[in-house]
């Protein structure tokens, strides 16, 4: 067997294993997958060896026009674990662009920590738009999730909102609570999925606001 044969055969054998990179890999139509592949590569050099890309976003988020990242990612493909019972690891990453090359900014492996629970799998999200960051996380069957924004301030991300939802699978009551930590004013809404009743929104101003960063905890502070 020529060099040649030998390079596609490697080639061949190695390609299965690339998509492995990515977790959940049949809930991607054909378009997501190529784009989440295309990013594995892109950022593999900051993706721990073996680990999967769960998430990622790019987009501005210190100001300077230039795209930067930020990725999720997991030591096993959570949608595929063998044993639920048994934890595994994830970790959050932030990469600022540069120009010519990208500095890790966050490097965190609380923010989206998780598991697998009563409802499934815990999924996690991220998002960029507008300079603003935003990490969210809840079940695949809708009975929760939780979204919570960032924005640079001073070269660190505050905390400059939180949305949650919550649905109780028996009574089907719903609620949603949105804080703006910038205003220091809160929103809670109650609500029936079964459409038989009204929503009720009750507005609040927030109890012990303060400035939270990412990583800080918002102990303290209630709505």
């Amino acid at each position: 067997m020529n060099r040649f044969l030998i390079a596609l055969a490697a080639l061949l054998m190695a390609a299965p294993a690339f998509s492995q990179n990515i977790t959940g890999v049949e809930n991607h139509d054909a378009k997501e997958l190529a784009y989440m592949k295309n990013m594995y590569s892109k950022f593999s050099k900051w993706i721990p060896d073996g680990w999967y890309l769960d998430a990622v976003a790019e987009g501005d988020l210190d100001g300077d026009g230039i795209p930067d990242a930020a990725l999720i990612v997991t030591d096993v493909d959570i949608y595929h674990l063998e044993d639920i019972s048994k934890p595994f690891e994830s970790k959050f990453l932030v990469l600022l662009n540069q120009g010519n090359r990208y500095r890790v900014f966050i490097d965190d492996d609380e923010a989206t920590a998780r598991g697998y629970g009563a409802r499934g799998i815990v999924g996690a999200w991220v998002h960029i738009d507008k300079q603003v960051l935003t990490l969210g996380a809840g079940t695949t069957i809708p009975s929760w999730y939780g979204n919570k924004s960032y924005r640079m301030e001073n070269k660190k991300f505050r905390l400059i909102g939180l949305d949650s939802y919550h649905i109780s699978p028996a009574s089907l009551d719903e609620i949603t609570v949105s804080i703006n930590y910038l205003t220091g004013k809160c929103s809670i809404t109650k609500d029936n999925a079964s459409g038989n009743m009204k929503p009720v929104v009750v507005w609040k101003k927030l109890k012990n606001n303060r400035k939270v960063y990412f990583g800080e905890s918002t102990e303290g502070i209630e709505c």
